[in-house]
């Protein structure tokens, strides 16, 4: 079955913008891809969606669905404290037992996915609570963490007991072997390896000295002890030495990290995650994204979870990312909603409208710079999906 789509844009974002364009859809991939005059007289299924954009959905490279309940109106810690937020947050989950935790999963899901994403990484500790009712693709990946050589060895049994996909929290609250063996599971499976990085300034003291904010947080939940080998060097150069840094290994966050460490990120292929208004609540700091795309990065963009970001929406993860820094171009921003999210989750037919891909939504729009639009324009996106 054939059907082909005009619009007065097409933004296929690999290629040139498109004026009065057309994209030829043969079961549910993408054909063709051109002016509605050239591709006019090809297919006799017609869908003319009138004044609007017809693009790729978008990819959410980093949630955490199962805190959806946590929402920020509970004002965890203070800005720029990671630590009191880690404390704060702990101590209202642990107070909302008897909150319907899937309903909120699902509400939120439903959110992302009727804003127009169609490709998401889910990270969280309770399997069970998956039960997913339509919506976008999602990779799921339950986080292991555990700094003391006890709690490690607990973990580190779940990965021989079943298939589930693991991943580990951070650098700051994983043991060394633990990371070591969920990465090697992760090889093996090729599957891609979501790690929080380089988020905090608490995370660099801790990871270069082993002292602050982080040391002190994990005594008083008497999680050290004292096997923890001080790296001595930043977060990015740990993983490195490690080496667990690689192409399957997404790095999120990525604030606190120096060009030396950029290079690293590019030298050994690691994908990287930014999760902007995360960042911004939370009052960690704003991550180079210029200095990235200059070394040939190719950031992606997450929303984290409602307990650090008031609203879960890529179209706002764009408008920070240009308020944040007024050089980025339209299409560069709107590349790492799309195509670069495809890419960094090994999954190319996402992200943009080449031939095969599996994914297309139409965002109403009248005006004359369709890419600003998309990217730069905070205003509410009405979406229809198309594939």
């Amino acid at each position: 079955m054939a059907t082909l789509h005009r619009a007065s844009w097409v933004v296929p974002v690999t290629s040139h913008l498109i004026e009065n364009g057309a994209v030829l859809v043969e079961d549910g991939h993408v054909a063709k891809v051109g002016t509605w005059q050239a591709l006019q007289g090809i297919c006799s299924q017609i869908i003319d969606h009138g004044d609007g954009i017809l693009m790729p959905g978008l990819v959410n490279g980093h949630t955490h669905l199962e805190l959806s309940h946590c929402t920020v109106t509970g004002h965890y810690g203070k800005p720029g404290d990671m630590v009191g937020w880690i404390a704060d947050l702990l101590a209202f989950r642990e107070s909302q037992q008897r909150v319907d935790q899937q309903q909120a999963r699902q509400e939120c899901l439903n959110s992302i996915y009727n804003e127009g994403v169609d490709l998401l990484v889910d990270i969280g500790n309770k399997p069970s609570m998956i039960q997913d009712k339509g919506g976008p693709k999602v990779f799921f990946r339950q986080e292991l963490l555990g700094l003391s050589k006890k709690v490690a060895a607990h973990m580190a049994t779940l990965l021989a007991s079943d298939q589930t996909d693991y991943t580990c929290h951070a650098p700051y609250s994983t043991n060394k072997e633990l990371l070591l063996q969920v990465k090697e599971k992760s090889r093996v499976k090729s599957t891609v390896f979501p790690i929080h990085l380089a988020e905090s300034q608490a995370e660099q003291e801790f990871i270069r000295s082993g002292q602050g904010d982080f040391r002190d947080f994990i005594e008083t939940r008497k999680g050290w002890d004292g096997s923890f080998e001080i790296p001595g060097c930043s977060p990015v150069e740990y993983l490195n030495h490690l080496g667990l840094l690689d192409d399957r290994t997404l790095c999120v966050h990525c604030v606190h990290v120096d060009n030396h460490d950029i290079q690293l990120l590019r030298e050994t292929e690691a994908q990287v995650c930014l999760c902007l208004g995360s960042n911004k609540y939370l009052g960690v700091g704003v991550p180079p994204v210029a200095a990235m795309l200059r070394a040939g990065l190719l950031p992606c963009l997450g929303t984290d979870s409602l307990a650090s970001n008031p609203v879960v929406s890529i179209w706002r993860e764009m408008n920070l990312l240009h308020q944040s820094d007024s050089s980025l171009t339209s299409l560069e921003i709107l590349a790492m909603a799309t195509r670069n999210g495809g890419l960094a989750l090994g999954c190319p037919e996402y992200g943009s409208l080449e031939k095969d891909a599996v994914s297309m939504i139409f965002v109403e729009y009248s005006g004359v710079e369709p890419l600003d639009y998309l990217s730069f324009d905070s205003a509410p996106k009405h979406v229809t999906r198309c594939m």
